[in-house]
C-alpha cells in the first residue's frame, strides 16, 4: 500500500516562487514542484516534489512528515488573492462601512 502524502501548510506556496512558462513552483530550498493534475473534488490544482529530490531537504521535516511534499493551489488563487490585495484598501473599508 502506498503511503499518502501530507498536504503542506499555506505558507509554503506564499514563499515558493510561480514559474508559469514551466507551470511549477519552486520551494525556498530551490527543489521543485512539478505539476501533477487537477483535483475537481476540492478545486485545486497539485504540484509534487518528489521523494528523491526532497528526501534531503532540510526545510521538509518543517512542513510535512509524509515521504514527499505536495503543494495545492486553488484553481482561483490569482482571483482570492486579488480579493485579498483589495481587502486591505481605503476603498474597501469606506464601501464596507456604506453597506451598513
Amino acid at each position: 500500500m502506498r503511503p499518502v502524502p501530507r498536504v503542506i501548510l499555506l505558507t509554503i506556496a506564499e514563499r515558493s516562487a510561480y514559474q508559469p512558462g514551466h507551470n511549477r513552483y519552486i520551494c525556498p530550498a530551490g527543489q521543485i514542484f512539478n505539476y501533477g493534475g487537477r483535483k475537481q473534488r476540492n478545486h485545486t490544482y497539485a504540484y509534487i516534489g518528489t521523494r528523491k529530490r526532497c528526501g534531503a531537504s532540510a526545510l521538509k521535516p518543517k512542513y510535512t512528515s509524509g515521504l514527499y511534499r505536495f503543494l495545492a493551489t486553488h484553481m482561483d488563487e490569482p482571483s482570492r488573492q486579488r480579493a485579498r490585495e483589495l481587502a486591505h484598501t481605503p476603498e474597501f473599508a469606506n464601501a464596507q462601512r456604506q453597506r451598513k
